[in-house]
């Protein structure tokens, strides 16, 4: 007898699990990455820019 109320018991905690998950709120999504066709040019070339001054100040450090 007390078999059968330890599996009643797990059965009704997890239909409750499962109302649990099935009414809580959805999560956010993270927004979608933009794919690189899709970014202007300018944006592009900032990055590329930046990342050149960068490595240009790195390298000067290194020679004096």
């Amino acid at each position: 007898m007390g078999a059968l109320l330890g599996i009643v018991g797990l059965g009704v905690i997890g239909l409750m699990g499962l109302l649990l998950v099935a009414t809580r709120e959805a999560e956010e999504l993270p927004p979608e990455e933009i794919p690189p066709e899709e970014i202007p040019p300018e944006e592009v070339e900032e990055v590329i820019d930046a990342e050149f001054r960068s490595g240009y100040v790195y390298w000067a450090a290194l020679t004096e």
